[in-house]
């Protein structure tokens, strides 16, 4: 396998965002399922949901009421959207170096 991304940051994601209208948000998540997967399924034998499976079929299945919630209201407390993605974005870019080294 080849190495997986370590590159990812909140103002990288927020900006793409905004450039693509929304469309980088599923390339992001898109991209952290696949390198869960390439990380985890080694060790635990299964395999994450795949963020456009989520996205595209769960999603209006559910009338999207879980990102309008977390969209709409955790907006209300303005900062945690973004300190959720900060945290991600460098939990998963000390993961993935961790994978690029051990294996």
């Amino acid at each position: 396998m080849g190495q997986l991304k370590t590159n990812r940051s909140l103002l990288k994601v927020i900006f793409l965002s905004i450039v693509t209208l929304g469309i980088y948000n599923l390339v992001f998540f898109s991209s952290i399922s696949n390198d869960i997967n390439v990380m985890a399924t080694r060790y635990d034998g299964k395999k994450t949901m795949h963020y456009c499976l989520l996205f595209f079929l769960v999603g209006p299945f559910t009338l999207g009421i879980g990102y309008w919630l977390w969209n709409i209201l955790g907006a209300c407390i303005i900062v945690g959207p973004f300190i959720y993605l900060h945290k991600l974005c460098t939990a998963m870019n000390l993961a993935s170096e961790h994978y690029n080294i051990q294996g």
